[in-house]
């Protein structure tokens, strides 16, 4: 499997919001998004391993200003039959302080890390999100053969409300 695609687009993302952050004011940086602080949601994502899958999760989320900190729990399952459970907790910052606006997240589950984009209504209503993680684990698996190789990269969608 070849990740520069999606390093590029991750880098792409990056530079984007760095370049259109730098363009503004720094007295320029609008009213504070969100308009609520606690989010609820589900995420769903799919697997780029050896054996692709699936996934599905439940998500808690605080947000401050371009902060946030969440716990996610989800279950997964690759076509080889591996089953995985995730439960974790991440830090995302957004990158712009536009309501839609690129994030890179960091978690604490296996090592993750994500950058996508994300879609928000300034009056605290719902948001999408989409990105690209990176699983890398933090130490060996002792799961079956039928486990994937690492890393792994899992395209997601989430909706918090």
């Amino acid at each position: 499997m070849r990740l520069r695609p999606i390093a590029g687009l991750e880098t792409a993302l990056l530079i984007a919001g760095a370049r259109n952050a730098a363009a503004q004011s720094l007295a320029d940086d609008g009213a504070p998004i969100p308009g609520k602080i606690v989010y609820y949601g589900m995420a769903g994502g799919g697997f780029i391993p050896g054996s692709p899958g699936l996934a599905a999760s439940g998500i808690l989320a605080l947000e401050w200003k371009r902060l946030v900190v969440s716990a996610e729990v989800g279950l997964g399952e690759t076509f080889s039959g591996w089953d995985r459970f995730r439960a974790g907790g991440q830090a995302v910052a957004f990158l712009l302080p536009d309501a839609d606006a690129p994030y890179f997240l960091a978690g604490a589950e296996q090592g993750t890390f994500v950058g996508g984009y994300a879609f928000r209504r300034p009056n605290g209503g719902r948001q999408l999100w989409f990105g690209a993680r990176g699983l890398i684990p933090i130490a060996p698996h002792a799961y079956n053969a039928a486990a994937p190789q690492f890393p792994v990269v899992e395209f997601m969608a989430k909706l918090l409300l």
